[in-house]
């Protein structure tokens, strides 16, 4: 709509070598845009906006523009990132939606971290970098909630998963039947001992694996984090977006 040409190539994963994208104001075709086809989706979808901030705001300073670890310091390429965050995830937006999932200011928990990835369409990942952005999460509280496996967790929390989501021959189990938030009730009164397993095995009709998914904690611990967001988070360290 911005008539701007995007071009993906296969550019390398070593980000430290490599460069994630950029943006070339060429005097046939125009705006155009280039992503590294190697990074995670996630990363490819947050390098576009962060481009599409050099095409419509820089390219009448420059023509050309690479970005990459090797220019992450400078105060355009920060600004670029920033743009990326906002343009994905809005602040006003975010700060909107915690007040309908009745949280907020700040963020400490999975289940409200997985419900605005999907409500703005990102990656867990970058949900989470752009939370950091907007100072709605700590370094502590992000680097405790990276280790999250996003579509295992949103599944156990109750989210539906896309088919392009699902690994062949994975059983989620019966759980998935339950709204995310009445599950999130759940756990929580199972924490406190306000009820009791066999109260819920008789009033949810779950045999013993359903049910200690139920209340289990749904944050994996490190040893079974999910390769996928692990690169993406190595992606975003690499470009400088969680210092």
């Amino acid at each position: 709509m911005l008539g701007v040409t995007v071009y993906r190539a296969e550019l390398g994963k070593d980000l430290a070598r490599t460069i994630s994208g950029a943006f070339y104001k060429h005097p046939q075709v125009g705006f155009a845009t280039l992503v590294n086809l190697n990074m995670t989706p996630g990363r490819q979808r947050f390098t576009l906006a962060h481009e599409l901030a050099h095409a419509l705001l820089h390219s009448g300073d420059d023509s050309i523009v690479v970005s990459g670890q090797h220019r992450g310091s400078e105060p355009r390429e920060r600004f670029a990132d920033a743009f990326a965050g906002e343009f994905l995830m809005p602040e006003e937006g975010i700060r909107r939606a915690l007040e309908d999932l009745g949280a907020g200011p700040k963020v400490t928990d999975v289940l409200t971290v997985i419900s605005l990835q999907r409500l703005f369409n990102v990656s867990y990942i970058t949900a989470l970098v752009r939370l950091h952005q907007a100072k709605i999460i700590s370094a502590r509280t992000l680097e405790n909630l990276r280790h999250a496996r996003p579509v295992l967790t949103a599944k156990r929390l109750g989210f539906l998963i896309s088919q392009d989501e699902i690994s062949p021959g994975r059983d989620y189990g019966a759980t998935t039947r339950f709204p995310c938030r009445f599950r999130a009730l759940v756990r929580e009164a199972y924490h406190r001992d306000a009820v009791g397993l066999a109260v819920l095995r008789e009033a949810l009709d779950l045999d013993d694996d359903d049910l200690d998914e139920m209340v289990s904690d749904p944050v994996p611990d490190d040893t079974a984090e999910d390769p996928a967001a692990a690169q993406e988070w190595a992606e975003f360290q690499a470009l400088g977006l969680l210092a």
